[in-house]
């Protein structure tokens, strides 16, 4: 038996209804949609010439909502250098996104440079009528569910340079890819050393192959998402069934409009500034060719909206802890990038940069992205993604302990810095 089944994992309650804690994700979602065609780095550039966005966003989350647990200075603040990012070590260094989607990926003697159609700057679902068409089914299927070229109608192929970039690259991906595409570029193309403590490591005359070399690594970081994702949907369908953002913000709405009465955190509903900001975006007809309406409901980066599976953990993030916990342990965490880069403000090309990225933090970034990815469309909040990684990482953890018992060379431990920052050893 390899890894977990599904029902061994933990992963923590979902956060209640009427928590603050759910407030402030709700919060952090609508800052979400409203930043979404902002390049990521010209955050800095945007708050130091006084825009609204993305000043308003970072005050909001720092002074307005009692539970919110993303990232913060020493002050405890969010500034624009921690707004929106991962909490895991690494995530706050250099650049939003990780090198490992940006950096070429080698196929063979083919590279293949990580470009994306770009994604067109709509909004979906702001119209009640059709918010409430898409969450009961109802809605013409061939009109709300793109193809599977995804939403761009446009011939430009960019860079992931802001969150509409990174949800749509998180909307078509097959589950491993984005991770065997890190494999690749860590084995092949960034020629990263592997753990020290891996068999055959350091031997001169012998190098892995297949047991811990280009065929088993890329074998387990593939393996990875098969078996986490059905721990993830036991979690999803047997215990928690978390509603989606986007039902969240129809109650939002109700509520506001005098429909309804729920327990909605007064963070939220009275002391943030984003419910009259959504309100203003969605009444302003440059994002959604629907009925103009001033509604409270969250802009969706895909027209059909989000999966019909609860939201809790996130498929993206539980499989993502997994498979970067794989190539943590199986790669020196340690070694730098020989020639980091950017993208550009357009997404049209890359450029150089000096900072000094580890593997290992540059891995945990892209955990953080495809998460933080789905809330950037809509699909999910914070915890689904933090809490998913980690229940991911309990797999990916198992699963290395599995075929450290079955080798054939000596079983050594391999060491992994987990995304709270603590080493953990994997033993046969």
């Amino acid at each position: 038996m390899e890894g977990l089944d599904p029902h061994q994992i933990t992963v923590p309650a979902a956060p209640a209804f009427d928590s603050d804690r759910v407030g402030a994700e709700m919060g952090e979602v609508y800052w979400h949609a409203l930043m979404r065609d902002y390049p990521f780095r010209q955050y800095g550039e945007l708050f130091s010439n006084g825009a609204p966005l993305p000043r308003d966003a970072a005050y909001d989350l720092s002074n307005n909502f009692s539970d919110y647990r993303g990232p913060t200075n020493n002050q405890g603040d969010v500034t624009v250098d921690e707004l929106f990012r991962g909490t895991s070590p690494g995530c706050l260094t250099g650049p939003y996104v990780s090198q490992l989607l940006w950096q070429p990926i080698p196929q063979g003697v083919i590279s293949v440079p990580q470009l994306i159609d770009e994604p067109a700057q709509e909004d979906y679902n702001t119209d009640y009528s059709r918010w409430l068409d898409v969450i009961e089914g109802t809605a013409e299927r061939g009109m709300e569910f793109p193809p599977r070229s995804g939403t761009s109608t446009s011939s430009n192929e960019v860079y992931i340079r802001n969150g509409r970039d990174i949800g749509e690259y998180v909307h078509l991906n097959y589950s491993f890819e984005p991770y065997l595409n890190a494999a690749l570029i860590l084995y092949y193309g960034e020629e990263a050393p592997l753990d020290p403590n891996t068999p055959l490591t350091g031997q001169g005359t012998q190098s892995p192959y297949i047991t811990f070399g280009g065929v088993g690594i890329f074998d387990l970081v593939t393996s990875a998402a098969t078996y986490v994702a059905s721990a993830g949907w036991f979690q999803k369908w047997l215990v928690h069934l978390r509603a989606r953002p986007e039902t969240y913000a129809g109650r939002v709405h109700n509520h506001m409009e005098g429909n309804a009465s729920y327990n909605i955190s007064s963070d939220l509903l009275d002391r943030s500034s984003v419910l009259p900001e959504i309100s203003d975006h969605n009444d302003d007809r440059q994002f959604d060719t629907g009925p103009s309406s001033g509604s409270y409901l969250l802009p969706m980066a895909y027209s059909e909206g989000s999966p019909a599976h609860p939201a809790y953990p996130s498929g993206h993030a539980i499989i993502a802890g997994a498979c970067t916990t794989v190539l943590k342990a199986l790669f020196d965490e340690s070694h730098t990038f020989s020639d980091p880069v950017q993208a550009t403000a357009d997404g049209t090309s890359l450029e150089s940069i000096s900072t000094s990225l580890t593997v290992g933090g540059e891995l945990n970034k892209l955990a953080e992205n495809v998460s933080i990815g789905r809330n950037f469309a809509g699909v999910h909040y914070r915890s689904d993604g933090s809490e998913g990684m980690r229940a991911g990482e309990q797999v990916g953890k198992r699963l290395l302990e599995y075929v450290l018992r079955k080798t054939n060379e000596p079983a050594p431990s391999l060491t992994f810095e987990d995304f709270d920052g603590n080493t953990q050893t994997i033993s046969p």
